[in-house]
């Protein structure tokens, strides 16, 4: 166990301070494992990770029972308790351990923004300006995409996406994204959960009753985490970058429309009027959307859904994500610096770190 222990401490520390150890972790640790992850588990229809988890479950269930009972007898099971509880620390050292070896070193790569150089001078007046033409920007593309959208099944959407990823990014660990529906669709929904990355065998989950219009881009952004993309923010920026360069209009949609919902959100809090009345100006599809997103989150505001995204924000904070949840919003600032970017530079390939 003290071994556990120390290598955890090592890994922590050197990928904190080294940015070649970084780099190794990719190449000999990362990229391989997943590879081989998404490879084997590609064709298996389940989701291997949420079986994973509601055997840890039960295992962590009997386990309590266990010490319960022992507790309830100390004197006569002193051994197994001891014995008990020493396991458990050995299986959750374990369980860390794998956790940065096939997925937590992502969290120490220079972010996609950083990376692709897109540079923000901070002025309030320039960032309100732009602001507002991104948010014009967002709503003609959904008008222009709207009419040829079209609901597509989960197949479908992997399918698109998956070639969308061999085709636009330099990465070998693109082949073959794959997401598919949780177990766990019926909870996750009611705890506000569109989709997940299972950090222990690489697969992405969402809930199967995503909306049509929001499948194309949750899709797309458990993909970027697939690829070795960690933070929430850049999974957003690529999931943008990816729906906007593909061909097909329902990913052209999707991406105009989730990023929209950030970008109006943030002009709102400068401008509510100014937002309404750009609001406006969407197509009818859109507002019914809207609607539907409305309905549902009215409909799963509860105290689970609110303790669940506590958990979450605790999670993202704890792995250099210093904003939390209020990261996934940052993509209203970096998809603009990306459009930018290619009005001035053209198409490029879409490098990952």
């Amino acid at each position: 166990m003290g071994i556990l222990v120390l290598v955890i401490i090592a890994l922590q520390w050197m990928w904190s301070s080294n940015e070649a150890s970084v780099s190794i972790f990719d190449t000999y640790f990362f990229v391989p494992c997943q590879t081989i992850r998404i490879r084997l588990l590609h064709y298996i229809a389940l989701s291997v990770g949420d079986i994973i988890y509601f055997l840890a479950g039960f295992g962590l269930l009997i386990g309590l029972i266990q010490f319960v009972f022992y507790a309830c007898r100390f004197r006569k099971y002193k051994s197994q308790i001891f014995n008990l509880l020493f396991n458990f620390i050995i299986i959750i050292a374990a369980a860390i351990l794998w956790f940065l070896l096939g997925w937590g070193g992502n969290y120490n790569k220079p972010g996609l923004a950083t990376f692709w150089g897109l540079k923000h001078t901070p002025s309030r007046l320039d960032d309100s300006i732009a602001l507002v033409n991104f948010n014009i920007l967002l709503i003609q593309r959904l008008n222009e995409s709207a009419p040829k959208f079209q609901h597509r099944p989960l197949r479908d959407v992997n399918a698109v996406a998956s070639s969308a990823y061999s085709k636009l990014c330099a990465a070998v660990q693109t082949d073959g994204l794959c997401v598919k529906n949780s177990l766990y669709s019926y909870f996750i929904e009611r705890l506000g959960i569109d989709g997940y990355y299972n950090p222990f065998t690489g697969e992405g989950q969402i809930n199967s009753s995503l909306p049509g219009f929001m499948l194309p881009f949750v899709v797309t952004h458990e993909m970027a985490h697939q690829a070795g993309i960690a933070a929430e923010d850049d999974a957003n920026l690529l999931a943008y970058a990816i729906g906007t360069l593909t061909d097909d209009p329902s990913f052209n949609y999707s991406a105009a429309l989730n990023v929209w919902l950030y970008t109006s959100s943030r002009l709102r809090r400068h401008d509510s009027m100014l937002e309404n009345k750009l609001e406006a100006n969407l197509n009818a599809l859109t507002r019914r959307h809207l609607d539907t997103l409305e309905m549902i989150a009215k409909e799963y505001d509860n105290g689970f859904a609110r303790s669940s995204s506590d958990m979450y924000d605790a999670y993202l904070k704890l792995n250099r994500q210093k904003e939390g949840l209020r990261s996934y919003g940052h993509v209203s600032l970096t998809a603009r610096l990306w459009e930018e970017q290619r009005r001035l530079m053209g198409r490029q390939a879409l490098v990952l770190p």
